[in-house]
C-alpha cells in the first residue's frame, strides 16, 4: 500500500519554488521513512492523524539524533501543509500542524588548545607566502585568532570597515581598527588591531586590490573575497582547520578573551 500518494507532485512543487537539490533529497528521504512507517501501521494518506505522526517521531527517537528527527518533522509538516493548500486532503485538516520539533541539546564548544593554535598560526604564515587564495585564507585565520571575531562577523566585513595605519590617513605607527557591523547582538562595535596583525592586513589590502585589477573584476565591497571577487564562503578555513589537528576547530581565546597571533 502506498501511504503517501502525492510525494512526486510535492517535490516538483518544491523544485519549482527553488529548493536546493540537497533539500529536495532530504525531503524525499524523510517522506519515504514516513511512508514506510504509515504502511506498517496500515494507514492510508487520507486517514493520517496527528497521533500517527507523533507515533512516527516517537518510533525513531532511539534511531536518529535530534537534528535528523527534525528533518523528518519538517518534511512531514511541509508535505501535509501543501496537501491542504492544494485541496488534496478531503477533510481539509493538517495532521502535522501541531507536530513539534525535537529539542536539540546544547553541546559545549570544544576550543583549540594553545599548541593547536600554534600549529594553525604556523600553517597560516606558510600559506601567506603563496597564491592569493592561500594568502587570503591565512590572513583570515590570523584575524580570527588575534581579534576573537566570530567567523560570520569576519566574513561579513566590508573593505571600508578596516582602518590600518598608513592606509587611511593614519600615521604609519598606528595599528588601526575594525568596525564590526554584522554582530550577533545587532550592535556596532570597534575592535583594535594588534601590532602583529596590522602588517598582514595592510599587505592583504594591497594584494586584494591588485588581484581585482589584474582580473578586471569589480570591487563589490567584501573584505575577504573569493577567486571570483564575491564574498567568501565559510568553508574556506577547512584546510587550515585540519592543520591544527581538528577536523572542525573552534579558535580558542586567550585569558583576556583575545586570540593571539
Amino acid at each position: 500500500m502506498e501511504a503517501l500518494l502525492f510525494v512526486p507532485e510535492f517535490l516538483a512543487h518544491q523544485r519549482a519554488a527553488g529548493r536546493a537539490k540537497a533539500t529536495l533529497r532530504n525531503y524525499e528521504k524523510a517522506l519515504v521513512k514516513l511512508e514506510v512507517h504509515l504502511a506498517g501501521q496500515g494507514r492510508a494518506e487520507q486517514q493520517v492523524s496527528a497521533s500517527d505522526l507523533v507515533g512516527f517521531v516517537n518510533a525513531n527517537l532511539d534511531r536518529y539524533p535530534p537534528d535528523h528527527l527534525n528533518q523528518l518533522v519538517g518534511a512531514s509538516r511541509l508535505y501535509f501543509r501543501w496537501l491542504v493548500a492544494e485541496g488534496l486532503r478531503r477533510d481539509k485538516t493538517n495532521p502535522a500542524e501541531r507536530l513539534r520539533f525535537v529539542p536539540v541539546p546544547e553541546k559545549p564548544v570544544e576550543a583549540l588548545t594553545a599548541p593547536e593554535c600554534g600549529r594553525l598560526v604556523r600553517t597560516a604564515k606558510v600559506q601567506a607566502s603563496g597564491r592569493f587564495g592561500s594568502f587570503r585564507s591565512a590572513v583570515l585565520a590570523l584575524l580570527l585568532l588575534d581579534t576573537g571575531l566570530r567567523l560570520g562577523e569576519a566574513l561579513a566585513l566590508q573593505a571600508g570597515d578596516l582602518e590600518v595605519g598608513g592606509r587611511t590617513g593614519r600615521k604609519d605607527g598606528e595599528r588601526g581598527s575594525l568596525v564590526i557591523r554584522a554582530t550577533k547582538t545587532h550592535t556596532v562595535r570597534s575592535v583594535p588591531l594588534s601590532d602583529a596583525l596590522a602588517p598582514h592586513l595592510r599587505r592583504y589590502l594591497a594584494r586584494r586590490a591588485d588581484y581585482l585589477r589584474k582580473r578586471d573584476l569589480p570591487d563589490l565591497g567584501p573584505l575577504f573575497i573569493s577567486e571570483q571577487g564575491n564574498r567568501l564562503s565559510v568553508w574556506v578555513l577547512s584546510g587550515l582547520g585540519t592543520s591544527s589537528g581538528r577536523s572542525r576547530p573552534t579558535l580558542a581565546p586567550g585569558e583576556d578573551g583575545r586570540r593571539r597571533v
